[in-house]
Parts: structure tokens; C-alpha cells; sequence
């Protein structure tokens, strides 16, 4: 009996450690399990580290770039915290925070470039600033000492750029708007005609009368820029696109024209642009000084006729074709040819955008507005830049996929070029 009563207690003895046991094991386990799936724990501890490490940094940086060859250029650095909506993992909305600089370059350069910070360490005070676009500023490799940046401006194109010296300014960093937006914004502030004289400095009877249209546009790494076009209003054939630098940052506002014509005519505008207003320095390859230029603006691009957009989506697309250029030396070959046509509209108004690509020049193609007339008996197409050695101009006619343009060199004409629109 004894052995029997023996036998039921250490029984019950297992039962209960064996109940306590897994009690304990569920109680270990909620807790495990209410701590490991909290959804967005690691976000926020992730968000307080970067304001910790980057929050004291925070602000606008007056800078100085003294490039490799000595000269100097004015520069603005601005550091800030973003914050970006996210859904954590079991679908509730969360929020991120990530560092960013925005690096603009103010005189006599002007650019913004959005970078990312990288590898910062308070005990090192190493701070690298990296760029997603590679095709101006790769990188700036730094210290960062009580709020003083100091470092080297790389270039995938040119390597070392220049040393970069900023000094922190104010805790305002501006950035309402995104950096795109308020380029763009700068941009289509001036765009349209502008009407006026190039004043010959010595002889009136050379005065020239001319309009220079500016119209805001997005390359193919969706950097807006501004493109020019210059027409002669006394001359017509002495039209030609402009590349164009806008200064808005600048007091007053800089700006400078420069294009390249027929038989290698090239003009050179320099000076300022404000409250609608062009006046500048007129220097020309084959005089040299020739005056002062003064203009109005007397128009902003008017909306076009609704259906347009719908006509420039039906010919956008990559159009190849093969043409013959004969170098200095006299040698002929045959290069490849790409035109791509995309239809944009941005703030509404339906723009043609027309980018070409020749196979012997291997620098990126820069977007220019192309002229097309869908409605006219001919579809008429024209495509007008500086586009490398013997081609300055395109123009044509649209027949199904193929486009038939003409080229013309900054000399001369170099006769028919066919385009066939790649399949879909």
C-alpha cells in the first residue's frame, strides 16, 4: 500500500512540474513573441539613431570649391533628416528617417545635386556624401569637425574636382519643396518669348532685331534645365538652338545664351534676366564684341489644342537609322543614329521631346523640344541642337513608323537620313 501511495505522489510530483514547466515556457514565449513582433520597434530605434547621429548636423553650410586649377567657386550644402511613409510588416502605416545633403554649386557653376550621407562616425568625424547620379558628382569624402565640412569633390568624368571647405550658417535648411520641384519652378518662372535688339556698339545700321524663346525642360535623368532657341527676326535662316545657364540664386539673376549656326556662325549672350527683362553682352566668333542686347518677354507659352499630346504619343518612340560624316582629314564612314521622341506635358502643356545619339560620340544626349505639326496636309517634323560634328539640324516628315529627315550641318546640307521606329 505504501508502495503503491509512493507511486501515485511521485506521480503527481511530475505532473505538476511538467504543468509548471510548460507554464513557464508560455509565459517566456509572450513574452518573446510581444516583443519580437512589435511591427515597427526596429524602425523607431533605427529613426532616434539617425537623428542622434545626424540631428546636430542639421542645417545650411556656406562652402568654397577650390578646383585643381586654382580658381574658386561659391557652393551651399544642406543637411537634413527625411521622412518617408513605409507600411511596417503587418500592414499598419509607419515612417521612416533618412539622412540627406543637397550640394548646390552657386557661382559661377549652377547645379543641385541630392546626395546621401554614408559612414558618418562621430569618433573618426568621417563623413562621405555619395550621389545616385553619376553623371557630374559622384562623391565628397569628409570631416566633419564641430560643424565644419571639409573635404575632395569627385567626378566619374573628371576624377578630383576640387577641395570643398563649408562652414554650418543657420539651422534653416528651406528644403519645402523638393529639389526637382524648385528647379523646375525657377525655370518655368521665365520661360517664353522675349523680343529685342542687339545693339551694334559702333554702327546702327547693324543693329539686329531678334527673339529668344526659353522653354523648361527635364533631361533623360529627369534634371530640369532650361533650352533656348534664337531667332533672327531680320534673316531667316540664321535661327539656332541655345544652351542655356540660368543663375537664379544670383542677385540679380544671371543668365547666358551660347549657340553654334550655319558655316560655323557662334554667338555669345552674357548678363542678367529679371522681372522679365534680358539685358546682356554680345560677343560673336567672327567680330568679337558687337554690343548690347535688350529684350522683353512678350509671351508665355500658350496651351495648345487638347488633342496634341494624343498626336505626340502616337510617333513617340526609338527611331534608328544609318548616315554617312566625313572627318577632317577627308575620310568617310558610316555611324549609327538614334533618335528617341517622348511625349511629356509637364503643368499641362504637351510638349515633343527629341533626344539623339550618334554611335562615334559617346557623351549622353541632352533632350531638346522638337517641332511637329500633326494637323498640316504634311507631318512635318523638326529637330534642331547642337548635336556633335556635322549635324546641327533634322528636319523632315512623319510616314507611318519611318521618319524622313533631312540633315544639315552647321555648313551645309549632308542630305537624307531614314529613320525606322523600333517594334514594339
Amino acid at each position: 500500500m505504501t508502495n503503491r501511495w509512493n507511486k501515485i505522489q511521485a506521480a503527481m510530483i511530475l505532473a505538476i512540474n511538467l504543468f509548471l514547466f510548460i507554464v513557464v515556457l508560455t509565459v517566456v514565449g509572450c513574452g518573446v513573441g510581444s516583443e519580437d513582433t512589435t511591427p515597427n520597434k526596429a524602425q523607431l530605434r533605427q529613426n532616434k539613431l539617425v537623428e542622434e547621429l545626424y540631428g546636430p548636423l542639421v542645417g545650411t553650410y556656406g562652402c568654397t570649391i577650390t578646383e585643381t586649377d586654382h580658381t574658386n567657386e561659391k557652393a551651399r550644402l544642406i543637411i537634413s533628416i527625411t521622412t518617408v511613409a513605409v507600411t511596417n510588416p503587418d500592414g499598419t502605416p509607419g515612417s521612416k528617417k533618412s539622412p540627406l545633403a543637397i550640394f548646390q554649386r552657386i557661382a559661377p557653376v549652377v547645379a543641385d545635386y541630392a546626395l546621401f550621407p554614408s559612414g558618418y562616425s562621430r569618433e573618426t568625424a568621417t563623413l562621405n556624401l555619395s550621389s545616385n547620379d553619376k553623371s557630374d558628382i559622384e562623391s565628397i569624402q569628409g570631416q566633419m569637425v564641430d560643424r565644419k565640412y571639409t573635404g575632395t569633390i569627385f567626378s566619374v568624368l573628371d576624377g578630383e574636382i576640387g577641395k570643398l571647405t563649408c562652414q554650418w550658417e543657420t539651422k534653416d535648411t528651406g528644403l519645402k519643396d523638393t529639389l526637382r520641384d524648385r528647379l523646375f519652378k525657377a525655370y518655368r518662372s521665365v520661360e517664353g518669348s522675349y523680343r529685342g535688339t542687339i545693339f551694334h556698339f559702333n554702327d546702327p545700321k547693324k543693329n539686329i532685331p531678334v527673339r529668344i524663346d526659353l522653354t523648361a525642360l527635364e533631361s533623360s535623368n529627369k534634371q530640369p534645365y532650361l533650352a533656348g532657341f534664337y531667332d533672327r527676326l531680320d534673316h531667316n535662316d540664321a535661327d539656332l538652338g541655345l544652351d542655356v545657364t540660368y543663375r537664379p540664386n544670383e542677385s540679380p539673376p544671371q543668365i547666358t545664351f551660347e549657340g553654334t549656326g550655319l558655316m560655323n556662325y557662334r554667338i555669345n549672350f552674357s548678363g542678367t534676366l529679371e522681372d522679365g527683362q534680358i539685358q546682356a553682352t554680345v560677343t560673336t566668333k567672327k567680330d568679337g564684341y558687337y554690343g548690347k542686347f535688350e529684350a522683353q518677354l512678350v509671351s508665355i507659352p500658350d496651351p495648345p489644342p487638347g488633342d496634341l499630346f494624343a498626336e505626340y504619343l502616337k510617333i513617340q518612340g526609338t527611331y534608328r537609322g544609318k548616315m554617312t560624316v566625313q572627318s577632317e582629314g577627308g575620310a568617310k564612314s558610316k555611324i549609327e543614329v538614334t533618335l528617341n521622341l517622348r511625349a511629356s506635358r509637364p503643368n499641362g502643356t504637351p510638349r515633343l521631346l527629341a533626344e539623339l545619339r550618334r554611335s562615334d560620340l559617346e557623351r549622353a544626349a541632352k533632350s531638346v523640344v522638337a517641332t511637329y505639326s500633326p494637323f498640316a496636309d504634311v507631318q512635318a517634323l523638326k529637330v534642331r541642337g547642337n548635336f556633335g560634328p556635322e549635324i546641327f539640324e533634322l528636319k523632315g516628315s512623319v510616314v507611318r513608323d519611318r521618319l524622313r529627315m533631312q540633315v544639315q550641318s552647321s555648313a551645309k546640307e549632308l542630305g537624307e537620313l531614314i529613320l525606322d521606329k523600333d517594334s514594339l
